[in-house]
């Protein structure tokens, strides 16, 4: 399930910014190697499951604001 910022400043009375503000600084903490550990675990959940990405050239997601 995803929510917009903008959803989230509806229902809390945040400020657009404050709720950008406050999900990068504790939401959504962009770190290579949390993400290579989640993909490891992805993986291994999921072993016949071919990867469809060059793990060496793909490039980082953009991040959503």
């Amino acid at each position: 399930m995803s929510v917009a910022a903008n959803e989230i400043a509806s229902i809390s009375g945040h400020s657009l910014t404050d709720v950008n503000e406050i999900l990068n600084a504790h939401y959504l903490l962009l770190d290579d190697n949390l993400a290579r550990s989640a993909i490891r675990k992805l993986e291994a959940s999921a072993p016949n499951r071919t990867p469809n990405y060059d793990q060496e050239s793909t490039p980082r997601a953009e991040k959503i604001v």
